[in-house]
């Protein structure tokens, strides 16, 4: 499964830093808006940017949204500790779509694998709100809890790891915590360049040759794509 880079452009500098510690699950409260919509309407806001740092769509596709160190803006209390993730549509009187649902499990372990364990929360939990309506979260919690997603859809294995004479460190960001290796020869997916960390690709990679697959950061000069 393949994270897409929204490439969308804030206002200002970056909000404040952030430190996930905890992951909070909303709803868009519109069954049709895009991540560039959710942009427009906060920068509309005053805000430099969407509050989300991920937005996943009714197809089960995901997008970035507010860089992942940045502070967010989607739940009082909670936006310097945690990563936000918006579902597309009114879940008050819609229900999220398995590929919906499917990403969202994705997403939260990808998160997961890059910042160790944290708890996972609906809006609602935190706030006074609905969001994000009906979604189950304590189902939510049971199939992280149990595994129950297959990460591997969408895989495509388009780049090399070379120039390396050991191996090369893989992070949750660039320059920071190193959470895997990749050797000589390797195969894995580019999934994009993030203009905020140029230099960088953002990969997705089978550990240790079993079909359990991670994604983070690795230097591009050391990657050679198909």
């Amino acid at each position: 499964m393949k994270i897409i880079h929204s490439n969308l452009h804030f206002n200002g500098n970056k909000a404040g830093s952030n430190n996930p510690k905890e992951i909070i699950v909303h709803h868009a409260e519109h069954s049709t808006c895009s991540v560039y919509d959710i942009d427009r309407w906060h920068k509309d806001n005053g805000w430099c940017g969407i509050g989300y740092h991920y937005f996943i769509d009714k197809q089960g596709n995901i997008y970035t949204g507010r860089p992942e160190d940045w502070a967010g803006a989607h739940c009082i209390d909670h936006n310097t500790k945690s990563i936000g993730i918006c579902l597309q549509g009114r879940l008050q009187v819609e229900n999220v779509t398995d590929a919906q649902y499917k990403s969202l499990l994705y997403l939260i372990n990808d998160i997961k694998n890059r910042y160790g364990e944290m708890p996972v929360y609906g809006h609602k939990e935190l706030n006074q709100t609905d969001c994000p309506g009906n979604l189950d979260l304590d189902k939510l919690r049971r199939d992280l809890e149990n595994g129950t997603v297959s990460n591997n859809d969408g895989y495509v294995e388009n780049a090399t790891v070379i120039n390396v004479s050991s191996y090369l460190n893989v992070r949750n960001k660039p320059n920071n915590e190193i959470i895997g290796k990749l050797f000589p020869g390797e195969r894995l997916q580019v999934n994009w360049v993030d203009s905020d960390y140029l230099g960088w690709y953002y990969v997705t990679y089978k550990v240790d040759g079993t079909n359990k697959l991670k994604s983070g950061y690795v230097s591009a000069k050391y990657i050679k794509k198909d």
